[in-house]
C-alpha cells in the first residue's frame, strides 16, 4: 500500500538526479542549450540600454551647453546687428541690456542640467580649479562641453546670418565694402560683438 510519503520521496529523488546531471554540464553546454536569437537580441538591447544609461546625463549636459550658448550668441549678437544694420538700438547700454537678458535666460535654462558654463573659458577654469573626478564636473567633460559650446555658437551665428543676410548686403553696398578686405571688419564685427 502506498503512503503519502512515497510520491514525495519519488519527486525528491527525481529532482536530485536532475540537479546532479545539471551540475555535471559545463558552462558551454548551458549556453548552447539556452542560446537563441531572441536572447541575443535582448542581450544586445540591454548592452545598448546600459550604454545609454551610462552616457545619457552627459548628452543632456552637452545639449544644455549647446542651447545655452546658442541663446547667448543669438540674442547678444542680434542686438549688435540690430544696432548696426537697422539702427534699432542706440548706444552700448541698450546692447548690453540685451546681453544681460540673454545671459540670464541661458543660465536659468541650463544651470540645473549642466551648471551653465556656456563658455569654454569657464569650462577650462572649472577643470583646473575644481578637479573633482567624482563630483558634478570632472575633466573628462571638458572636450564634450567645449564642443557643445562651439557648436551652439556656430549655429547661432548661422541663424543670425540667415536673419540679417539682406541687411548685411545692403550695409556693405552702402559703405562700398568688399568681403575679405580690411574694410569688411565693419560688417563682420557684429558676429564677434566688436561693437565699438
Amino acid at each position: 500500500m502506498a503512503t503519502a510519503e512515497q510520491p514525495n520521496r519519488a519527486l525528491t529523488e527525481i529532482s536530485a538526479s536532475n540537479s546532479s546531471e545539471e551540475d555535471n554540464r559545463s558552462d558551454d553546454d548551458m549556453d548552447c542549450v539556452f542560446a537563441s536569437p531572441v536572447e541575443e537580441i535582448m542581450t544586445t538591447q540591454s548592452a545598448a540600454s546600459f550604454w545609454w544609461s551610462q552616457h545619457r546625463q552627459l548628452f543632456r549636459e552637452m545639449f544644455a551647453e549647446c542651447i545655452g550658448t546658442f541663446i547667448i550668441v543669438q540674442f547678444g549678437c542680434s542686438a549688435a546687428m540690430s544696432a548696426i544694420y537697422d539702427g534699432a538700438l542706440v548706444g552700448l547700454f541698450q546692447i548690453a541690456s540685451v546681453w544681460i537678458i540673454a545671459v540670464m535666460v541661458a543660465i536659468e535654462a541650463t544651470a540645473s542640467v549642466s551648471g551653465a558654463h556656456l563658455n569654454p573659458a569657464i569650462t577650462i577654469a572649472f577643470a583646473l580649479l575644481r578637479p573633482h573626478t567624482s563630483g558634478p564636473f570632472n575633466r573628462s567633460k571638458v572636450l564634450p562641453y567645449i564642443g557643445s559650446q562651439v557648436t551652439g555658437a556656430f549655429l547661432a551665428a548661422g541663424v543670425n546670418y540667415l536673419l540679417y543676410k539682406e541687411k548685411i548686403g545692403d550695409f556693405e553696398a552702402a559703405h562700398d565694402i568688399v568681403r575679405g578686405t580690411p574694410e569688411s571688419i565693419a560688417s563682420a564685427k557684429t558676429f564677434g560683438e566688436y561693437y565699438l
